[in-house]
């Protein structure tokens, strides 16, 4: 007799370019600049932090619908990119999603700090802040300030997860995302802990150990918390999961758990295996069927009509914004003039 199908079974997929991608036909190649370098979003002890925003190229490819938030509508809608690295290493430069400009969205880079001068949580307190910042400032940055996309790559695919799943914890005003792409990133800390290549070591050489300043294992109750699968409520964000098959930093487990615990809660959760690839930046994020796949998740989450309840946010965000700014004119000290 057949075994009955999940109904969260995972299709495992070749991605080969796909000959009706949706990308734009005439997309250049060469590098884009960012239009604003250097942005400071937030200030640490350690120094401040910085993002950098990339504008759109086609504005005519993002397919926006129409809707009652007149005021959001005129600026273009935002993808966030959160750099892979290990949590110790990578840079907000190196921008593998800056095509998505040439579809008519705009791309933010975000710098966060990292270990071992960082430890968790101060990552994900970055994260969150680089969206607090951005909807706060989107008027005068130009961005819709209700259209965000949270995405990364390994240790930036887990800080877009937890931005999503657990701003909230972190700040009483973190912003809502619309989706989040999660490229074979860290979902279930504890779950890592079976795999026999982190049975063997005993030392702060695996990522998620780095992260959180010791072995999971020895501090049990601080991985459940750090970990975006125990964050996942009926109101989570809808999620594009696109994993390796054969990954050897980050198991395929990882991701299949996270997208059962997704669907098991009721949320849209669409996940693609990569046959035969492993953990690899640049054959995951160069390839055009992946970008295919991106591509139609960011413009299906972007382009829902903006709510009243995200669009009352956008404006109380805005409006505590400039009386922050105001009232730090009010205490810049002026000079004393001189006696006559």
């Amino acid at each position: 007799m057949p075994r009955p199908s999940s109904p969260h079974r995972l299709q495992t997929l070749q991605i080969p370019p796909l000959p009706n991608s949706a990308l734009p036909a005439s997309s250049p190649a060469a590098a884009l600049s960012p239009a604003v370098r250097n942005q400071v979003y937030a200030e640490r002890e350690q120094g401040r932090l910085l993002l950098d925003l990339y504008r759109p190229v086609r504005r005519e490819h993002a397919g926006l619908r129409p809707d009652a938030a007149a005021k959001a509508e005129v600026a273009a809608p935002t993808v966030l990119w959160f750099h892979p690295g290990g949590f110790r290493s990578g840079s907000k430069d190196i921008v593998p999603i800056d095509w998505l400009t040439r579809c008519g969205f705009n791309v933010v880079s975000v710098a966060y700090r990292l270990v071992p001068g960082t430890r968790y949580p101060g990552q994900v307190e970055d994260a969150v802040d680089a969206l607090r910042y951005l909807r706060a400032h989107a008027g005068r940055l130009h961005l819709c300030p209700c259209r965000f996309v949270a995405a990364g790559m390994s240790a930036g695919a887990y800080l877009a997860s937890m931005a999503a799943l657990a701003g909230p914890r972190h700040r009483a005003d973190a912003v809502s995302v619309r989706g989040v792409i999660n490229l074979a990133g860290f979902s279930d800390f504890m779950a890592l802990q079976t795999l026999p290549s982190r049975r063997e070591r005993v030392e702060l050489l695996t990522p998620e150990a780095r992260l959180l300043g010791q072995q999971p294992v020895d501090r049990p109750e601080l991985a459940l918390e750090a970990s975006p699968i125990h964050h996942v409520t009926p109101a989570s964000p809808p999620f594009l999961h696109i994993h390796g098959e054969r990954d050897e930093i980050i198991p395929l487990d990882q991701t299949r758990r996270f997208h059962n615990a997704l669907k098991r809660r009721g949320v849209p959760s669409k996940m693609v295996v990569l046959k035969g690839l492993r953990h690899h930046v640049k054959k995951t994020l160069g390839n055009e069927g992946v970008q295919d796949r991106m591509l139609r998740f960011v413009r299906e989450r972007l382009s829902a009509p903006v709510t009243e309840a995200e669009a009352a946010a956008a404006e109380a965000a805005a409006a505590a914004a400039s009386a922050a700014e105001a009232a730090d004119a009010a205490d810049v000290v002026q000079p004393e003039g001189r006696g006559g």
